[in-house]
C-alpha cells in the first residue's frame, strides 16, 4: 500500500515537474496558464512597446474567441488600446489580399472589430498576416509565418506616429525577438500606463458600424469552403468556426451597432 502511494506520488511529482519545465520554456504556455489564473495580469503582459529609428511600435497580443468570454480582457479592452493610443497605422492579423478584397473579417474575430474601430478613429489599417498558399482560413503558425509577418510589419511602419500591431498572443514573443534583432529596443510601459490604455470607461457599448456585415461575409465564405472541403478535420474546424461566428453575429444584432457607416478603405 505504501509502495503504491509512493509510486503514485512519484508519477505526480514527475508530471508536475514536466509541466513546470514546459511553462518555463514556452512563453505561450505561460501566457495560456496566466490567462486562466490571472487574466488582468496576462492582459497587461501582452502589451509591449518597442522603440526603433522610425518611432514606437506597440504589440498587443490578442486571445481570439476568448475575448467574448473573458471579462478582464474583452473586445472593449482592445478598443480602449486602439482609442487611447490613436496610432497613425494599425496593423492586424489579416491577409492583405483579403482586406483589399473587402473581407474585413479575415483572421480572428477581434481583427475585424479592431479594424473598424481603427478606421473610425482615423488610423490607416493594414493586414500583416501571411500564408504559404491556398485560401484564407486556418493558418499554421511556425517560424516561417512569423518571419514573413514581421517583414510585413517592418514594411508598414509609419514614421508620422506610433504603429499598433494586433496579433494572437503566441506571436508576441516571436515578434519581440525578431524586432529586437533588427535594432528595436523594448521600452517598458508602467503599470499605470497600461491601466490607462486598457481603460474602457466612456466607450460605447455598441459595436462599430459594419461589423455585422463583415461577420456575415466571413460566415458565407466559410460555408462555401465547407461545402467543398474533403478533409474531415478541417471540415470540423470550419463548422465550429461558423457556429461561433453565428453566435457572435446574434450578439452584435442584439446589442446593436453605432450610428453611421464605416470609413472607406484607405
Amino acid at each position: 500500500m505504501r509502495r503504491g502511494v509512493r509510486r503514485l506520488l512519484g508519477v505526480l511529482g514527475f508530471a508536475v515537474g514536466v509541466a513546470g519545465v514546459a511553462l518555463a520554456v514556452l512563453p505561450e504556455l505561460r501566457t495560456f496558464a496566466l490567462l486562466r489564473m490571472a487574466p488582468t495580469q496576462a492582459r497587461d503582459a501582452l502589451l509591449v512597446r518597442l522603440r526603433g529609428a522610425n518611432g514606437d511600435v506597440f504589440l498587443l497580443g490578442t486571445i481570439h474567441g476568448d475575448h467574448l468570454i473573458t471579462a478582464e480582457y474583452g473586445l472593449e479592452h482592445v478598443e480602449a488600446v486602439v482609442t487611447h493610443l490613436r496610432p497613425a497605422r494599425l496593423l492586424v492579423e489579416s491577409l492583405p489580399a483579403e482586406l483589399a478584397a473587402g473581407h474585413l473579417a479575415d483572421g480572428p474575430i477581434e481583427m475585424a472589430f479592431a479594424h473598424l474601430v481603427g478606421r473610425a478613429s482615423g488610423a490607416e489599417v493594414r493586414g500583416i498576416d501571411w500564408v504559404a498558399s491556398g485560401p484564407a482560413g486556418r493558418r499554421r503558425t511556425d517560424d516561417t509565418r512569423d518571419d514573413h509577418m514581421v517583414e510585413n510589419v517592418l514594411g508598414a511602419l509609419d514614421p508620422a506616429g506610433p504603429t499598433l500591431v494586433l496579433v494572437g498572443y503566441a506571436h508576441v514573443p516571436e515578434f519581440v525577438e525578431r524586432l529586437t534583432a533588427r535594432g528595436f529596443v523594448e521600452v517598458p510601459l508602467t503599470p499605470d500606463e497600461k491601466t490607462a490604455l486598457f481603460d474602457p470607461v466612456g466607450l460605447s457599448k455598441q459595436y462599430p458600424a459594419g461589423l455585422a456585415a463583415a461577420v456575415e461575409d466571413r460566415i458565407a465564405r466559410d460555408e462555401l469552403r465547407l461545402a467543398g472541403e474533403g478533409d474531415p478535420g478541417t471540415a470540423e474546424r470550419l463548422r465550429d468556426a461558423v457556429a461561433a461566428r453565428r453566435v457572435f453575429l446574434e450578439t452584435i444584432r442584439a446589442v446593436g451597432e453605432r450610428p453611421g457607416t464605416p470609413r472607406a478603405l484607405p
